[in-house]
């Protein structure tokens, strides 16, 4: 039996569902029994503090811990945690529980600045996984250092548990030239372009999806396609391709009439973009296909945006909020391979870095 340590830098939604997969008994029999893995908490992180332990965390502390975060505290507050000031102190707290080259860091937040962090447990000899995109989606040397090695796995940072990045990696490393990739990377804006393309309106479809708990706080957020474009970069820069978030070409999803308001007047005013999105849907209908929210990498440089798809084809079915992407290869080429699932939500996001966990422990000696 292999009992590895990790620890996880982020304990709010997504960290904290990992957390309690991992305490899941079923969950943690099944491991056992397939892959002889089991995996102990060393430590927590996060903003404001650090929890940590040389010989592992209890259940109790890592239930302190979760209590602490619900009610809007910090892991640091726990008995025996410590407050954080950078992540200075995370490294300092990291060295202290002595080797790390059968730990394993997760990094799930959604900070910019943890890429020396994880290139620190790195060169250390431990392992690194990615649910967070923005240490792959920064600077384009940042995202060789990370990726030079197969111990950084970042499955959850594309379509959360969907098989995306292991299957790209796989047609790389045996051959296969990859000709395109188009993907619907939003559950969001999935659910926002089926409900256009059963003729709601635009605003009562941006309603219905803030309404549904699809949307960021500010749907904007989703609406404005960068996450879909730093989804897009990493897959681009998989196949060798250089470039930087500034390159990718991006059309959001926000009306003309809409762009520049604060939030209160961005909500408010809504249906004021209603017109402007009904146009273009009437005359995607009138051309027998339907809209949806794109991501196409067939070249150097991805384009997102929404995109006129046959009704037939893999994308032009999709419905509700799932995720879908479609590789064009050479040995994919007449009949191309397709992927589809739920492609956001803290339990699959969790299961994609569980199954990143279970791999690198497998790999170690």
């Amino acid at each position: 039996m292999r009992n590895i340590a990790f620890g996880l830098l982020g304990v709010g939604g997504v960290g904290s569902t990992l957390l309690n997969l991992l305490n899941d008994e079923i969950v943690r029999t099944e491991m056992a029994a397939r892959a002889e893995v089991l995996f102990r908490p060393h430590l927590l992180a996060d903003r404001r503090g650090i929890l940590a332990a040389a010989q592992g965390l209890g259940e109790e502390q890592v239930r302190h811990a979760l209590e602490a975060k619900a009610a809007g505290g910090s892991v640091g507050e726990v008995p025996g945690g410590a407050p954080a000031a950078s992540l200075d102190d995370v490294w300092a707290a990291l060295r202290d529980l002595g080797g790390l080259e059968r730990f394993i860091l997760v990094d799930a937040t959604a900070s910019d600045d943890t890429v020396p962090l994880l290139l620190r447990v790195l060169d250390a000899g431990g392992c690194v996984v990615l649910a967070n995109k923005r240490p792959l989606t920064g600077e384009w040397g940042d995202f060789l250092q990370l990726t030079a090695s197969r111990r950084c796995r970042f499955e959850a940072t594309v379509g959360a548990g969907l098989p995306i990045i292991r299957t790209l990696q796989s047609l790389l490393d045996t051959g296969d030239r990859v000709l395109s990739i188009q993907g619907v990377f939003s559950g969001t804006l999935a659910y926002i372009c089926t409900a256009l393309n059963r003729g709601e309106r635009y605003s009562e479809a941006v309603r219905s999806a803030m309404q549904a708990g699809y949307t960021e706080p500010d749907p904007r957020d989703d609406l404005g396609g960068i996450d879909v474009a730093r989804k897009a970069l990493i897959l681009c820069r998989m196949m060798g391709h250089s470039i930087e978030l500034r390159d990718v070409h991006v059309t959001s999803m926000i009306p003309s009439a809409l762009e520049g308001l604060d939030l209160p007047a961005f909500l408010e005013r809504l249906p004021e973009g209603d017109a402007e999105v009904e146009e273009i849907v009437r005359e995607a209908a009138s051309r027998g296909v339907r809209l949806s929210y794109v991501a196409n990498i067939g070249g150097e440089v991805p384009v997102v945006g929404l995109h006129e798809v046959l009704p037939d084809s893999p994308i032009g079915r999709l419905s509700g909020t799932d995720n879908i992407v479609v590789f064009h290869t050479t040995r994919y080429r007449s009949a191309p391979m397709v992927i589809q699932g739920p492609g956001a939500g803290r339990e699959v996001t969790a299961g994609g870095i569980l199954a990143d966990m279970v791999d690198l422990a497998l790999c170690m000696p």
